[in-house]
């Protein structure tokens, strides 16, 4: 009982980068982004999204419809940055769900060529899912994705993702028949700057111009 009482006071930091998907940073202003190659596209700030997927902002929520294509295909992912400092190290990766059509679970992605992965559970209705792994020593990057687990059509209404140190999850909790995040909305300026590391200016001309 006394550690649950210490995990509900204590939020562990969230490695992702915009987590908050429920207003999240978006740079490039669009409303919709379309993976239309299959290979993947660039989606909100930080974010990938794969196989054909369509990413929509409405409604106060990022909604994720996935067509059916195949089965166990990542939907929904981000790249780990400096993945290196966390070899050997235990993670929890969480996502909440408002709304879920379909069958998904969360992936954990170690190695360029596929064969090393770690799983979830599937489900396939509105709450928290989670999973708890431990980066191998030899890792060549870190990925954590949301992956289709049917071959039918359908959306996920996505509210928030967290990657955290430790095996618990302090992401959300339930009350009741409803979920509650465990976190405020983070602050948008400290977001948006950690997005903007990425954003470059070049020297063209004697005028500063920015380049992707």
């Amino acid at each position: 009982p006394k550690q649950r009482q210490k995990l509900g006071r204590l939020s562990g930091e969230n490695i992702l980068i915009n987590g908050y998907l429920a207003s999240p940073v978006n740079q490039r202003g669009k409303t919709t982004y379309q993976d239309t190659s299959g290979t993947g596209a660039l989606c909100i700030d930080r974010w990938w999204i794969t196989n054909h997927t369509r990413a929509s902002l409405q409604d106060g929520y990022l909604y994720l419809q996935f067509p059916a294509e195949t089965q166990g295909t990542y939907i929904f992912l981000q790249k780990i940055e400096n993945f290196a400092a966390f070899r050997g190290k235990t993670l929890t990766f969480s996502m909440l769900f408002g709304n879920l059509t379909g069958s998904v679970n969360l992936q954990a992605q170690f190695q360029p060529d596929y064969s090393g992965q770690a799983y979830s559970a599937s489900i396939a209705a509105p709450g928290l899912l989670s999973m708890t792994f431990t980066v191998p020593e030899d890792a060549q990057m870190l990925w954590v994705c949301l992956v289709a687990t049917e071959i039918v059509p359908f959306y996920v209404k996505a509210v928030a993702a967290k990657l955290e140190l430790g095996e618990e999850q302090t992401l959300a909790r339930q009350e009741g028949a409803s979920w509650t995040l465990l976190d405020p909305p983070p602050d948008p300026a400290l977001e948006l700057a950690k997005c903007q590391r990425y954003y470059q200016k070049k020297t063209i001309m004697g005028m500063w111009q920015p380049s992707s």
